[in-house]
Protein backbone atom coordinates (compact mmCIF):
# COMPACT_ATOMS: atom_id res chain seq x y z
CA UNK A 1 0.00 0.00 0.00
CA UNK A 2 1.47 3.34 -1.05
CA UNK A 3 -0.66 5.31 1.41
CA UNK A 4 -1.83 2.81 4.02
CA UNK A 5 -3.62 5.37 6.21
CA UNK A 6 -5.80 6.44 3.29
CA UNK A 7 -6.66 2.84 2.45
CA UNK A 8 -7.37 2.01 6.08
CA UNK A 9 -9.72 4.98 6.40
CA UNK A 10 -11.52 3.82 3.26
CA UNK A 11 -11.77 0.34 4.74
CA UNK A 12 -13.27 1.61 7.99
CA UNK A 13 -15.72 3.83 6.12
CA UNK A 14 -16.81 0.87 3.98
CA UNK A 15 -17.41 -1.34 7.01
CA UNK A 16 -19.30 1.36 8.90
CA UNK A 17 -21.49 2.01 5.85
CA UNK A 18 -22.64 -1.62 6.00
CA UNK A 19 -24.00 -0.94 9.51
CA UNK A 20 -23.00 -4.32 10.95
CA UNK A 21 -24.24 -5.45 14.37
CA UNK A 22 -20.83 -6.95 15.09
CA UNK A 23 -17.39 -6.55 13.53
CA UNK A 24 -15.14 -9.62 13.61
CA UNK A 25 -11.38 -9.72 13.05
CA UNK A 26 -9.70 -13.13 12.83
CA UNK A 27 -6.10 -12.17 13.51
CA UNK A 28 -2.85 -10.99 11.89
CA UNK A 29 -3.38 -7.32 12.63
CA UNK A 30 0.40 -6.85 12.34
CA UNK A 31 3.04 -8.44 10.13
CA UNK A 32 5.92 -8.68 12.60
CA UNK A 33 5.69 -6.55 15.74
CA UNK A 34 3.36 -4.53 17.93
CA UNK A 35 5.03 -1.22 17.04
CA UNK A 36 3.18 -1.35 13.71
CA UNK A 37 0.08 -0.39 15.72
CA UNK A 38 0.96 3.29 15.88
CA UNK A 39 -1.29 5.94 17.38
CA UNK A 40 -2.39 6.94 13.86
CA UNK A 41 -3.31 3.37 12.96
CA UNK A 42 -5.18 2.86 16.23
CA UNK A 43 -7.08 6.12 15.73
CA UNK A 44 -8.31 4.87 12.36
CA UNK A 45 -9.24 1.40 13.59
CA UNK A 46 -10.92 2.94 16.62
CA UNK A 47 -13.50 4.51 14.30
CA UNK A 48 -15.14 1.14 13.62
CA UNK A 49 -18.69 1.19 14.98
CA UNK A 50 -21.15 -1.62 15.67
CA UNK A 51 -23.84 -2.09 18.37
CA UNK A 52 -22.10 -5.22 19.67
CA UNK A 53 -18.63 -3.83 19.12
CA UNK A 54 -15.51 -5.30 17.56
CA UNK A 55 -14.13 -8.68 18.56
CA UNK A 56 -10.68 -9.88 17.66
CA UNK A 57 -8.38 -12.83 18.20
CA UNK A 58 -4.70 -13.47 17.49
CA UNK A 59 -3.00 -14.87 14.39
CA UNK A 60 0.49 -16.24 13.92
CA UNK A 61 1.87 -12.82 12.92
CA UNK A 62 0.47 -11.22 16.09
CA UNK A 63 2.40 -13.35 18.58
CA UNK A 64 5.96 -12.25 17.78
CA UNK A 65 7.12 -15.39 16.00
CA UNK A 66 8.84 -13.38 13.26
CA UNK A 67 10.69 -10.92 15.51
CA UNK A 68 14.43 -11.42 15.01
CA UNK A 69 15.66 -9.18 17.83
CA UNK A 70 13.81 -10.66 20.79
CA UNK A 71 16.15 -8.87 23.20
CA UNK A 72 14.91 -5.44 22.11
CA UNK A 73 11.31 -6.68 22.01
CA UNK A 74 10.68 -9.99 23.81
CA UNK A 75 7.81 -12.00 22.36
CA UNK A 76 5.84 -11.91 25.60
CA UNK A 77 6.02 -8.11 25.65
CA UNK A 78 5.07 -7.93 21.97
CA UNK A 79 2.01 -10.09 22.62
CA UNK A 80 0.97 -7.98 25.58
CA UNK A 81 1.25 -4.82 23.50
CA UNK A 82 -0.71 -6.27 20.56
CA UNK A 83 -3.54 -7.23 22.93
CA UNK A 84 -3.43 -4.04 25.01
CA UNK A 85 -3.44 -1.73 21.99
CA UNK A 86 -6.54 -3.41 20.61
CA UNK A 87 -8.26 -3.18 23.97
CA UNK A 88 -7.27 0.49 24.17
CA UNK A 89 -9.52 1.28 21.19
CA UNK A 90 -12.38 -0.72 22.64
CA UNK A 91 -11.92 -4.00 20.80
CA UNK A 92 -12.82 -7.10 22.77
CA UNK A 93 -10.17 -9.81 22.64
CA UNK A 94 -11.48 -13.37 22.55
CA UNK A 95 -8.51 -15.52 23.48
CA UNK A 96 -9.78 -19.09 23.77
CA UNK A 97 -12.94 -17.75 25.36
CA UNK A 98 -16.63 -17.20 24.63
CA UNK A 99 -19.05 -14.32 24.99
CA UNK A 100 -22.83 -14.25 24.61
CA UNK A 101 -24.80 -11.76 22.55
CA UNK A 102 -28.49 -11.23 23.23
CA UNK A 103 -31.26 -9.51 21.31
CA UNK A 104 -34.68 -9.76 22.88
CA UNK A 105 -35.32 -13.42 23.65
CA UNK A 106 -32.63 -14.63 21.22
CA UNK A 107 -28.98 -15.22 22.00
CA UNK A 108 -25.88 -16.62 20.31
CA UNK A 109 -22.41 -17.51 21.53
CA UNK A 110 -19.24 -16.15 19.96
CA UNK A 111 -15.96 -17.97 20.58
CA UNK A 112 -12.45 -16.80 19.72
CA UNK A 113 -9.63 -19.28 19.17
CA UNK A 114 -6.29 -17.60 19.81
CA UNK A 115 -3.17 -18.61 17.88
CA UNK A 116 -0.90 -20.41 20.31
CA UNK A 117 2.81 -20.41 19.39
CA UNK A 118 2.79 -24.21 19.70
CA UNK A 119 0.62 -24.23 16.55
CA UNK A 120 3.37 -22.60 14.47
CA UNK A 121 4.73 -25.89 13.12
CA UNK A 122 1.21 -26.85 12.01
CA UNK A 123 0.28 -23.55 10.35
CA UNK A 124 0.57 -25.03 6.84
CA UNK A 125 -0.85 -28.46 7.69
CA UNK A 126 -4.10 -29.66 6.14
CA UNK A 127 -5.60 -30.66 9.49
CA UNK A 128 -4.62 -30.43 13.15
CA UNK A 129 -5.88 -33.67 14.70
CA UNK A 130 -3.93 -33.37 17.96
CA UNK A 131 -5.26 -29.97 19.00
CA UNK A 132 -7.97 -29.79 21.68
CA UNK A 133 -10.12 -26.66 21.90
CA UNK A 134 -12.60 -27.75 24.57
CA UNK A 135 -11.64 -25.10 27.14
CA UNK A 136 -12.64 -22.28 24.77
CA UNK A 137 -16.25 -23.55 24.85
CA UNK A 138 -16.40 -24.35 28.55
CA UNK A 139 -19.84 -23.80 30.07
CA UNK A 140 -21.59 -23.17 26.76
CA UNK A 141 -25.18 -24.49 26.74
CA UNK A 142 -25.78 -27.38 24.37
CA UNK A 143 -27.75 -26.48 21.27
CA UNK A 144 -26.93 -22.76 21.36
CA UNK A 145 -25.91 -21.27 18.03
CA UNK A 146 -22.17 -20.75 18.01
CA UNK A 147 -20.06 -18.45 15.89
CA UNK A 148 -16.38 -19.32 16.17
CA UNK A 149 -13.55 -17.03 15.08
CA UNK A 150 -10.39 -19.02 14.36
CA UNK A 151 -7.36 -17.63 12.60
CA UNK A 152 -6.47 -21.07 11.25
CA UNK A 153 -9.13 -22.65 9.01
CA UNK A 154 -7.50 -26.04 9.56
CA UNK A 155 -9.05 -26.09 13.04
CA UNK A 156 -12.57 -26.34 11.60
CA UNK A 157 -12.81 -30.17 12.00
CA UNK A 158 -11.63 -29.85 15.61
CA UNK A 159 -14.30 -27.22 16.26
CA UNK A 160 -17.19 -29.12 14.69
CA UNK A 161 -16.10 -32.37 16.40
CA UNK A 162 -17.03 -30.64 19.67
CA UNK A 163 -20.49 -29.84 18.33
CA UNK A 164 -19.58 -26.15 18.02
CA UNK A 165 -18.97 -23.74 15.18
CA UNK A 166 -22.31 -23.60 13.41
CA UNK A 167 -20.50 -20.82 11.58
CA UNK A 168 -16.72 -20.56 11.71
CA UNK A 169 -14.90 -17.49 10.37
CA UNK A 170 -11.20 -17.82 9.54
CA UNK A 171 -8.38 -16.11 7.69
CA UNK A 172 -4.65 -16.94 7.57
CA UNK A 173 -4.42 -18.13 3.96
CA UNK A 174 -5.42 -14.97 2.01
CA UNK A 175 -5.26 -17.21 -1.11
CA UNK A 176 -1.51 -16.61 -0.84
CA UNK A 177 -2.35 -13.24 -2.49
CA UNK A 178 -2.77 -14.96 -5.87
CA UNK A 179 -6.10 -16.18 -7.21
CA UNK A 180 -7.56 -16.85 -10.63
CA UNK A 181 -10.79 -18.19 -12.07
CA UNK A 182 -11.25 -20.68 -14.89
CA UNK A 183 -14.54 -22.18 -16.06
CA UNK A 184 -16.26 -20.82 -12.98
CA UNK A 185 -13.77 -22.34 -10.53
CA UNK A 186 -11.22 -20.52 -8.40
CA UNK A 187 -7.61 -21.65 -8.29
CA UNK A 188 -4.57 -20.55 -6.32
CA UNK A 189 -1.16 -21.86 -5.24
CA UNK A 190 -2.78 -22.05 -1.80
CA UNK A 191 -4.44 -25.28 -2.98
CA UNK A 192 -1.05 -26.99 -2.79
CA UNK A 193 -0.91 -26.37 0.96
CA UNK A 194 -4.52 -26.24 2.14
CA UNK A 195 -7.61 -28.27 1.29
CA UNK A 196 -9.80 -25.36 2.44
CA UNK A 197 -8.31 -22.04 1.44
CA UNK A 198 -10.89 -19.41 0.41
CA UNK A 199 -14.62 -18.77 0.59
CA UNK A 200 -17.41 -21.00 1.86
CA UNK A 201 -17.31 -24.67 2.86
CA UNK A 202 -20.21 -26.72 4.29
CA UNK A 203 -20.15 -30.10 5.99
CA UNK A 204 -22.77 -32.85 6.10
CA UNK A 205 -24.02 -31.66 9.50
CA UNK A 206 -24.89 -28.21 8.18
CA UNK A 207 -21.92 -26.35 9.68
CA UNK A 208 -20.27 -23.63 7.62
CA UNK A 209 -16.68 -22.43 7.38
CA UNK A 210 -15.90 -19.14 5.66
CA UNK A 211 -12.31 -18.14 4.90
CA UNK A 212 -11.88 -14.43 4.21
CA UNK A 213 -9.06 -13.44 1.84
CA UNK A 214 -8.00 -10.61 4.13
CA UNK A 215 -7.07 -7.05 3.34
CA UNK A 216 -3.32 -6.37 3.42
CA UNK A 217 -0.26 -8.33 2.35
CA UNK A 218 2.71 -10.29 3.65
CA UNK A 219 6.02 -10.45 1.81
CA UNK A 220 5.43 -9.01 -1.65
CA UNK A 221 3.32 -5.80 -1.58
CA UNK A 222 0.64 -6.80 -4.07
CA UNK A 223 -2.33 -9.04 -4.72
CA UNK A 224 -3.01 -10.77 -8.03
CA UNK A 225 -6.69 -11.63 -8.29
CA UNK A 226 -7.03 -12.18 -4.54
CA UNK A 227 -8.76 -8.88 -3.92
CA UNK A 228 -9.03 -7.41 -0.41
CA UNK A 229 -12.23 -8.67 1.14
CA UNK A 230 -14.89 -7.48 3.58
CA UNK A 231 -17.63 -10.05 4.16
CA UNK A 232 -21.09 -9.27 5.52
CA UNK A 233 -23.10 -12.13 7.05
CA UNK A 234 -26.78 -12.05 7.92
CA UNK A 235 -27.86 -14.64 10.50
CA UNK A 236 -31.44 -15.86 10.25
CA UNK A 237 -33.42 -18.25 12.40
Amino acid sequence: LVRPEREMNRLVDTINALRPDLVVFSGDLVNVRSTELTSDVLAILGRLRAPYGVISTLGNHDVGLYIKDTVALPRAENNRQVIDRQRKIGWRMLLDSTLYLRRGSDSISVTGISFDPTLQKFRHSFDLPEISLATAYEGMPEGMFNLTVSHLPQLWPNITALGRGNLTLAGHVHSMQIKGHLFGRAFSPAQLMYDRWSGRYDDAAGNTLYINDGIGYVGFPMRLGADPEITLFTLKK
